[in-house]
């Protein structure tokens, strides 16, 4: 039995063939797309949808004479491990990225963060999480494109010299933190940002990485 995978809308179906219809959203066969008999979804597939929904949403605007801007901007929501892992191959495909911190911390440590049995796991500062901001925006960086965040960790001002160090082009932050993030980002040069991401990058636990941002925090 095979699976096929509809690329409008992620339903999976199960058959020798792909149906003639997608029978959640009513995409025609030629959406389907055959998963990889062994690793299941891969990579590929997933880059593929991401470029071909913006598509099929403008086709159905222009059948239905719904005027828009024609030229958008399309980005991707990088929130998951799996995400980060082929943010490069997003990056092709994506005129921009936007870290959420939040869901991407939560599913990387795979902690609920509304648990309070396992809430204390919860940590932008861990090793692994720091390593998957990076990797994301480095990712978009080498295709040209911007990496914004949005999320707790963009407003956090010990995490300023990393972001800066790393690349991070847009903070997305609360109203009420905009002057505060402002004057923190003003406070380093990227010669400085490096010498602290150099020292982080190094750390085995998140007591490390906490207990140099610390050292640092101005």
């Amino acid at each position: 039995m095979k699976k096929f995978v509809c690329q409008v809308c992620g339903y999976v179906y199960e058959g020798e063939a792909a149906p003639a219809k997608c029978p959640q959203c009513g995409a025609p066969a030629s959406k389907f797309q055959e998963m990889a008999a062994e690793m299941g979804w891969a990579a590929e597939h997933v880059v593929g949808i991401a470029s071909d929904v913006p598509e099929d949403i403008k086709a159905d605007l222009d059948r239905e004479n719904i005027p828009y801007d024609k030229n958008i901007s399309v980005g991707v929501m990088i929130e998951t491990p799996a995400a980060s892992e082929i943010a490069d191959l997003l990056a092709k495909e994506a005129d921009f990225f936007s870290i959420g911190t939040n869901d991407l911390t939560q599913y990387t440590m795979a902690v609920d963060r509304g648990n309070s049995k396992v809430a204390y796991l919860y940590s932008v500062y861990n090793p692994a999480v720091i390593r998957s901001i990076k990797r994301i925006i480095s990712a978009a960086a080498n295709e040209n494109i911007i990496a914004g965040m949005c999320g707790e960790a963009a407003a956090d001002p010990l995490l300023t010299p990393l972001l800066i160090s790393f690349g991070l082009k847009e903070f997305s932050v609360n109203a009420s933190s905009i002057l505060r993030t402002r004057a923190q980002i003003a406070k380093w040069t990227k010669a400085e940002a490096d010498k602290v991401a150099d020292e982080v990058m190094k750390c085995a636990t998140q007591e490390e990485v906490y207990e140099i941002l610390k050292r640092y925090q101005r």
